[in-house]
C-alpha cells in the first residue's frame, strides 16, 4: 500500500492506493468530490465501502453545470456511484446472445435503442438483428458504470473490444456500442476530436472557440464527476478541472476510432503531484460531424 499527496493552491489530500482506482479517485477529490474506495463487490461493481472515504468541500464556484453540476462548482458533490442496473443488463444480453434467445434480447432493448459496431449502426428492430448476427461475446472484465453509462471488456470472435452502453430507468439498453481498440497514433485523429481534446488545456477565449468547433447544440458530457449539456456546461466543467488542477496536463494517449458516428479514444492526466490517471472516452457525432455525446471513464477496467 502506497500513500500519495496531491496539492493545489486551495487544498491538499493524502490518499492510499491500496484498492483499485484509489489513485485516480484521490486526485478527483480536489475537484470537490467525495469518492470512496470500495471492495471488490459483485459484478455490478457495488461493494461495501472499505478503506477511507476521502473528500473536501468543493470550492465556492459559481452556478452549476447542468443536471449533475460541474465538478468543483456549487460547493462539491459526491462522485456518481455505480449504476445497479448496468451489470444485470450486460449479464442478460450476454446470456441471450449465447443462447440465441431473440425474445430475451429484444426484452432488454429500449424502444429507440441503437447498436454500433465495426459493421455500422443499426436502429430499432435492426439493432436486434445486428446483435444476433454478430454472435456471442465473452465478458473479460467487471462492468464499470456511472450515471446511466457503462463499459465492459468483451471478447468476440477472438477480438477484444469494449462494449459501451447506456441503461434507462427500467433497466433497458438505450444504446450499445462495441468498440475495437483505438489506433495508437494520435496524428490520425480528426480535426473535430482534436479540437475537443485541445479545449481541455486551452485558456478561456481559446476554449470557447474550440468548443464552438466541435460541440453540437445540446450535446452531453458525462463522467463520474459531471453530467452537463450544451456548450456552457462543457466549458464550465473544463474550467473547473483547470482551476482545481492547474499544474496538470491532459493529453491524448491514442488516436481516435471514428466510424459510423462512433468515436473512442484514450487519454492521460499527468502532473499536479499525482500519479498518472489513464482513462477513455466514447461518444457520437451527428451528420454535421459535431459531437453530441462524450462519456468519460476513469482508470483501467478490473478483472472479472
Amino acid at each position: 500500500m502506497e500513500m500519495h499527496v496531491v496539492k493545489n493552491k486551495q487544498r491538499s489530500l493524502r490518499f492510499w492506493t491500496g484498492c483499485s482506482r484509489a489513485a485516480a479517485l484521490g486526485a478527483l477529490t480536489l475537484l470537490g468530490l467525495q469518492p470512496a474506495c470500495g471492495d471488490g463487490g459483485d459484478a455490478s461493481g457495488a461493494g461495501a465501502a472499505s478503506g477511507t472515504s476521502v473528500g473536501t468541500a468543493g470550492g465556492g464556484g459559481g452556478g452549476s453545470g447542468g443536471s449533475g453540476g460541474s465538478a468543483g462548482q456549487g460547493g462539491g458533490a459526491p462522485a456518481s456511484a455505480p449504476n445497479p442496473l448496468a451489470a444485470p443488463l450486460v449479464d442478460a444480453l450476454t446470456r441471450a446472445l449465447s443462447d440465441g434467445d431473440e425474445a430475451t434480447l429484444a426484452a432488454h432493448l429500449g424502444p429507440k435503442a441503437f447498436y454500433v459496431d465495426a459493421r455500422g449502426r443499426s436502429d430499432a428492430a435492426d439493432a436486434l438483428r445486428a446483435l444476433l448476427d454478430g454472435g456471442p461475446w465473452i465478458i473479460e472484465s467487471r462492468v464499470d458504470s456511472h450515471n446511466d453509462v457503462f463499459r465492459v471488456q468483451v471478447r468476440r470472435n477472438d477480438e477484444v473490444s469494449v462494449l459501451f452502453g447506456a441503461v434507462g430507468g427500467e433497466g433497458l439498453a438505450s444504446w450499445l456500442a462495441l468498440a475495437a481498440p483505438p489506433p495508437s497514433d494520435p496524428a490520425s485523429t480528426s480535426p473535430v476530436i482534436r479540437a475537443y481534446q485541445q479545449a481541455w488545456m486551452a485558456g478561456e477565449e481559446g476554449r470557447a472557440a474550440l468548443i464552438e468547433q466541435c460541440w453540437a447544440d445540446g450535446a452531453r458530457y458525462v463522467d463520474p464527476t459531471a453530467d452537463v449539456t450544451g456548450r456552457p456546461g462543457l466549458d464550465g466543467t473544463i474550467a473547473a478541472f483547470q482551476s482545481a488542477l492547474p499544474d496538470a496536463t491532459l493529453v491524448p494517449a491514442s488516436g481516435a476510432l471514428e466510424a459510423h458516428g462512433l468515436v473512442h479514444f484514450l487519454w492521460r492526466i499527468e502532473g499536479a503531484g499525482m500519479p498518472p490517471l489513464d482513462g477513455m472516452d466514447v461518444g457520437f457525432v451527428d451528420e454535421a460531424g459535431a459531437l453530441t455525446l462524450i462519456a468519460g471513464f476513469f482508470g483501467p477496467l478490473s478483472p472479472p
